[in-house]
């Protein structure tokens, strides 16, 4: 028997049949109203009591049949909406869902902004994640302040999924960081502009933003990073990470440094790679798409492309030390090694971080290995390759005495802001320095009462060894410490 269930506006029937190879398979019908819906159930149930399995089956596939040709033609609408710049018609802008809303609206946004397809499948992500499942039904003309903050609060109490939340109890789990709030808070305001000015709503909903608390990305001192470079025994990795931290790249920018970038003592950063889905990709702009790699699986929704620079700025010639480009010369006498191994099977995509036979290295995979180098060189703080270049960065700024508009331009930001804002941080080592030049200064000429401050344990062990009273003292606390153990 046909099951019927109301979900939100929509009236769905759930029943079984039998596909082509006899196997059991369910199959959902949604209709607009409930009168609709239960005549279809009526009839479902007359062919399943008589046992007419064909029939069913039938039924079945003309609705999917169906439902597959209004889909064709809704993509196809869509697509021209984007093209024109265009609002796709809705049948009734008073009654349209957000879960109609959204996916018109994201491709129209994205090739508004001119932004990139990992900015497609991130904002969809979110859309599928938290937006949907929250909002999905509901019409975006009965959206509120109250119900924006609402769902702001919903999101601030939401359990993470995925990896953070993988083998632990529910109380464990933690919920989500204010930046996805904040993102989620973005892409809801962004798209109820658009409502408003396809006259979907009237006026747009006034909410404060959530605030973000930022986790500050770990970084290395200049002695970390070319303490790192100098252990790396893989040639690959340690040209990736010694151009990320020197060059200040991006991940996608330093596995997609093309060779004939490179020109003599300087090298043009023009391009990167990304790993986007197909949608992502058919939203991005066909100027911004320098190549396309085949699938290693045709079966795969997502495509490795290698595209423009993140920003203008980003497109940018840099200067090489001898040190650096002495890895990239024995980089490009490996690569012709490999050429003359491979021959005919090398895919030869003239990039300087590739793989042995030529194939691009995802930033991911290149992730992976500086992390699994860490690990197993048990390094004391873990970094990743965006905090190489945040390190790279905060070396270059000191080295340029804080000038922020000379950095930016190795940097690749679109303005200083962001270099003042997330990596102009104060290292320890200098607080310290700090914290002793005011002590020399602002109290100039005054002795201490106190003795000398002692800041590490090798001054400790030297100020108790030329002091036989601190040294008798300490052995006897010593002492007394072993008899209560």
């Amino acid at each position: 028997m046909a099951r019927y269930k109301k979900r939100g506006n929509s009236h769905c029937i759930i029943y079984t049949y039998k596909d082509d190879n006899d196997n059991d398979s369910i199959i959902w019908e949604t209709y607009q109203t409930e009168v609709l819906a239960t005549q279809r159930k009526a009839t479902i149930d007359y062919y399943q009591k008589t046992k007419d399995k064909d029939k069913v089956r039938e039924l079945a596939l003309q609705y999917r049949a169906m439902q597959q040709e209004k889909k064709s033609i809704l993509d196809e609408k869509r697509a021209i909406a984007v093209m024109l710049d265009e609002p796709m018609e809705f049948s009734s802008t008073g009654n349209v869902t957000w879960r109609e809303f959204l996916p018109v609206w994201l491709p129209a946004y994205i090739k508004l902004k001119n932004a990139k397809g990992t900015t497609y499948d991130s904002y969809n992500s979110n859309i599928q994640t938290h937006i949907l499942p929250y909002f999905g039904d509901k019409a975006v003309r009965d959206t509120t302040t109250v119900g924006i903050s609402a769902f702001i609060e919903h999101l601030k109490n939401k359990p993470c999924s995925g990896s953070k939340a993988y083998n632990k109890k529910p109380g464990e789990i933690e919920t989500l960081g204010s930046s996805s709030v904040k993102k989620c808070f973005d892409i809801l305001s962004a798209a109820l502009s658009t409502a408003r000015e396809w006259k979907i709503i009237k006026e747009i909903p006034e909410a404060t933003p959530p605030s973000v608390k930022y986790k500050k990305r770990a970084y290395w001192t200049p002695q970390e990073a070319l303490a790192t470079i100098n252990s790396i025994d893989d040639p690959v990795l340690r040209l990736g990470v010694h151009l990320a931290y020197v060059l200040t790249l991006r991940p996608g920018e330093v596995v997609g440094i093309p060779i004939d970038a490179i020109q003599g003592s300087s090298i043009e950063i023009r391009q990167e790679i990304e790993r986007m889905t197909d949608k992502a990709l058919k939203a991005t702009a066909k100027e911004d798409i320098i190549r396309i790699f085949p699938k290693k699986k045709g079966e795969s929704g997502t495509q490795l492309v290698l595209l423009t620079p993140k920003t203008e700025g980003s497109v940018r010639r840099l200067y090489l030390n001898k040190f650096l480009s002495e890895d990239i010369s024995a980089r490009l006498l490996q690569i012709e090694k490999d050429k003359q191994y491979y021959g005919d099977a090398y895919n030869d995509y003239g990039l300087l971080i590739c793989l042995p036979n030529g194939d691009p290295v995802e930033r991911t995979r290149m992730q992976r290995w500086f992390k699994d180098w860490q690990a197993k060189n048990d390094t004391e703080i873990m970094i990743d390759m965006q905090g190489l270049r945040k390190s790279g960065a905060m070396y270059k700024l000191r080295l340029s005495d804080y000038d922020y508009q000379a950095v930016q331009l190795e940097t690749g930001h679109s303005t200083p802001n962001v270099l003042m804002e997330h990596y102009n941080e104060v290292m320890v080592s200098e607080k310290s320095r700090l914290a002793e030049k005011l002590e020399n200064h602002f109290y100039a000429g005054r002795e201490s009462k106190t003795e000398t401050r002692i800041t590490g344990i090798e001054e400790l062990l030297q100020a108790v060894m030329a002091d036989p009273e601190k040294l008798a003292a300490l052995s006897k606390f010593m002492a007394l410490q072993s008899v209560q153990v």
